[in-house]
């Protein structure tokens, strides 16, 4: 079976590849350590863990939710009308995407607080985009008025990007469809189309206007976007990652002749400058450029014109939408809190020209305290009173059970291979009807891969071990090889971890017509690096090994061992220097030891680093080796033999038969077992290069 994809391939290869960046950076130098890599390397969990697998949260569908919804009708019809055109809205969706709807309709303000994947994002941008063309449609008078209508706020750059991408493929559509529909709302025929803008420190660019920049932004978008093949640009497009710009190659011309291009019919801005000269809709960037706008007069044309927009009317709001709210604790908490203050006090209004949603996946909401704690934090972010209550929406989680789920063994899909789920859809057909017939279950005929995904969606739920699988994983990561054995009772191990990952391969391609994916899930792999490499001292050691004229015991890959399991030899950290790959052994002496013939040497400093214990580099001199100083009158090494089984370092006097040299270890002959060792008192050895 091939298996590239698996769960344990994908793993494998990657711990594969780390072994060989440790043997290469810090092992290639040294023969002895390259001699033990595989002995060391392959110890279980030395360098990784399990792989362990977790899928979103699953919530409960409220079928056609958007019809029953209890909120205006008018709401109702743009909501439904998107959803006709798969705009980003769903006719069936979330229970707590149509509690959203309904809290914010009612004038509440709110705080969805779901797992991650859970649609949080849509409990949002529905009633952004429903206000902007209820507005056009009631009231073309302030609609016609530029102005911020909704300021999205997020702690990072890469979240403001996503959110960019949702509104390019939602109001930006290639297909000008939110265009038509907009339109076939508005009341008045030339009503302006919606624009929404990305303003951050990325956002092109800061200062006044030149020609030289411009060019500069035109050159950026023509390299990266416009002088790409069609079909790039369409996956850009499919993506979210196509700027929303009515034409682009005329907007990228304009700018390369020093002219900003205003064209109506944009759906984004994509400069500073565009959204100073007229005020997006939408205004997405973070809390740190939000201060800088508020404050800079470059920026102050912003502010000005939602500030009349917001006092045209008494039924204009402000939308402030704060995405990732449990990022905003503590300092964090407070600078947005001072903010938000701040913006008010810019736009000359009281917190009830404002609304606010905020969502999250992190905060805690079981008991009393911890919902008296959030109502506490989101009055002090929001700058709110202190009886204002905030509906908090926590979502209704979705358990599939059946009363009699059909069941399969794991040796009916075991060998099916994985790597067919990843290729070319008619092969990924061929492998998902190979899957069905396995399970006993008529799969399609069809060469529609969308139509195998939604039919996949609908049948295999009915499965015990898929049910198994969802509720098992659903919000809990958990170790595959535990997840094998829950899944698939009473099978032999390797029998359920092989029919496991076939379910890993085949459950994400279970999609129903309106996108939602029936096992959204996440691999966690954990790897990290060696935390160092430690050396039994005894040479005679059961478990010794020997490379290049040294012979030390048994190697460690944890600092918990203070003596050999082996020998009961005293164990001390190696050093490698990697540009020659010689081996020193890290050790700690009482300062005052120097003058002494006989050094007791600890492993570590203890508490008295830095005090009178300090640190020493030991030089292990190869049997067949010699120590050659590099002056005689400056070189301040001495030689010494360690005791493996106390830990004391013997020193002797150096003598020969030639100037300049340091004795092998057998000059020191009248016991076995010892391991010759130069070092220096004034500072370790150079080269200390730790693993």
């Amino acid at each position: 079976m091939t298996d590239n994809y698996s769960v344990q391939s994908i793993h494998a290869a990657l711990l594969e590849k780390l072994k060989n960046y440790i043997n290469s950076q810090y092992f290639g130098g040294n023969n002895l350590l390259l001699a033990a890599s595989g002995e060391l390397l392959g110890e279980k969990h030395v360098l990784t863990q399990d792989p362990y697998i977790e899928s979103n949260t699953a919530y409960v569908i409220r079928e056609n939710g958007l019809n029953d919804a209890n909120i205006p009708e008018s709401i109702r019809n743009i909501l439904v009308t998107l959803s006709k055109e798969n705009l980003g809205v769903f006719t069936s969706p979330y229970v707590h995407q149509v509690q959203s709807l309904e809290a914010f309709y009612k004038g509440l303000d709110i705080l969805v607080t779901t797992g991650t994947g859970s649609g949080k994002t849509e409990c949002f941008t529905w009633p952004i985009v429903a206000n902007l063309v209820n507005e056009a449609m009631n009231t073309p008078e302030t609609w016609n008025m530029r102005g911020v209508r909704t300021l999205l706020l997020y702690p990072m750059n890469a979240l403001v990007a996503d959110q960019i991408s949702r509104l390019r493929k939602m109001i930006g559509d290639p297909e000008h469809k939110f265009s038509q529909i907009f339109h076939s709302f508005a009341a008045d025929d030339d009503a302006r189309r919606p624009q929404f803008g990305m303003y951050t420190g990325r956002t092109p660019y800061p200062n006044n206007e030149t020609i030289k920049k411009d060019g500069e932004v035109a050159a950026t978008l023509q390299n990266d976007i416009l002088n790409k093949s069609e079909e790039f640009k369409q996956q850009l497009k499919s993506l979210g990652r196509y700027p929303g710009k009515e034409n682009l190659d005329q907007f990228v011309s304009s700018l390369e002749e020093g002219i900003l291009l205003e064209n109506p019919k944009d759906a984004e801005l994509i400069t500073r400058h565009e959204m100073q000269r007229n005020c997006p809709d939408i205004l997405v960037t973070n809390y740190t450029m939000l201060q800088y706008m508020l404050i800079r007069d470059i920026e102050q044309p912003i502010w000005e014109a939602t500030k009349k927009w917001l006092h045209a009317s008494p039924e204009n709001q402000l939308l402030i939408v704060i995405d990732e709210a449990h990022m905003y604790h503590g300092s964090a908490g407070g600078e947005v809190s001072l903010l938000i203050r701040r913006l008010l006090y810019r736009l000359n209004i009281g917190r009830d020209k404002v609304r606010f949603i905020l969502t999250t996946a992190s905060i805690p909401h079981e008991t009393k305290k911890q919902v008296a704690d959030i109502q506490n934090f989101l009055r002090k972010i929001t700058a709110s009173e202190y009886d204002q209550e905030f509906e908090v929406i926590t979502g209704e989680r979705k358990k599939i059970i059946t009363n009699d789920p059909l069941e399969f063994s794991p040796e009916k899909i075991a060998n099916i291979p994985i790597d067919g789920f990843q290729k070319n859809d008619p092969e990924k057909i061929l492998t998902i009807q190979s899957f069905c017939n396995a399970i006993g279950l008529n799969p399609l005929s069809t060469s529609n891969l969308d139509e195998h995904a939604a039919f996949l969606y609908d049948k295999l739920p009915q499965y015990g071990p898929i049910q198994r699988l969802l509720n098992i994983t659903s919000g809990v990561a958990v170790n595959i090889h535990i997840l094998a054995g829950e899944v698939f009772l009473n099978a032999k191990p390797d029998d359920a971890l092989a029919a496991l990952q076939v379910l890993l391969a085949i459950l994400p391609l279970a999609k129903s017509n309106q996108g939602q994916i029936l096992f959204p899930a996440r691999l966690h792999l954990f790897f990290r690096g060696l935390e160092g490499v430690y050396a039994c001292t005894n040479p005679n050691c059961t478990h010794k090994h020997t490379g290049e004229g040294i012979t030390v015991g048994k190697l460690f890959t944890s600092s918990g061992f203070d003596t050999c399991d082996c020998c009961g030899g005293q164990i001390f950290e190696l050093v490698n220097d990697r540009r020659c790959g010689a081996l020193f052994l890290k050790a700690f002496m009482v300062s005052e030891d120097k003058d002494n013939v006989d050094i007791d040497l600890w492993r570590d400093s203890g508490l008295s680093y830095g005090k009178n214990m300090r640190e020493v580099h030991l030089y292990i001199v190869p049997e067949d080796g010699v120590y050659i100083k590099k002056d005689s009158t400056k070189d301040t090494s001495h030689e010494g033999w360690l005791d493996p089984f106390t830990g004391i370092l013997h020193r002797a006097k150096t003598f020969g038969n030639k100037e300049g040299y340091l004795h092998g270890a057998k000059t020191f002959g009248n016991k076995e077992g010892y391991l010759h060792v130069v070092f220096t008192f004034d500072e370790p050895i150079p080269g200390k290069y730790t693993f």
